[in-house]
């Protein structure tokens, strides 16, 4: 193997893992972001669900 294509290989395999953390860094971030969004909830929101509206008015 030559050293142009032992550095492509290099390369192309730390773009590849460099992707790869990437992807779960941004997975995980928007895990949590999804889960506060979740617990906090919107002002607007209640929360309730239909029936338990229908059962309130």
């Amino acid at each position: 193997m030559t050293p142009e294509s032992l550095l492509t290989v290099l390369i192309v395999t730390g773009a590849w893992v460099v992707l790869e953390l990437l992807k779960y860094v941004f997975s995980r971030t928007l895990e949590v972001a999804t889960k506060n969004k979740r617990k906090g909830g919107n002002p607007g929101n209640s929360g309730m669900t239909a029936g338990e509206l229908r059962g309130h008015i």
